[in-house]
């Protein structure tokens, strides 16, 4: 059953990243041929996630023959969530007592 849980929320996860990269690309597509849709393009992305090819072509039948393929230069996909971040290195140095040691 554990497996099973650990599958499911790998699938989600893989289903959001997904999702999260079509609507990058929907958003770059629309600001392409249709501006207006820019705030469209997640939920549209939510619709067609797995199922590009029938959101190519829907894309191409409005705008004449154009589809996600047509727009060049589509931002890189998002980092993934699964991937170790980078930590800072520390660059602050804290006091050591012995400057504060009195003279004697």
């Amino acid at each position: 059953a554990a497996a099973a849980a650990v599958a499911a929320e790998s699938a989600a996860s893989a289903r959001g990243r997904e999702a999260a990269d079509l609507t990058s690309r929907l958003r770059a597509f629309y600001l392409a041929h249709n501006p207006e849709k820019v705030g469209d393009a997640e939920q549209v992305a939510r619709l067609f996630v797995g199922r590009e090819a029938d959101l190519n072509e829907k894309l191409r039948s409005r705008y004449s023959g154009k589809d996600l393929s047509s727009v060049r230069g589509l931002p890189e996909p998002p980092p993934r969530l699964d991937a170790p971040t980078p930590r800072p290195i520390n660059t602050t140095w804290s006091s050591s007592s012995d400057d504060d040691e009195s003279e004697e």
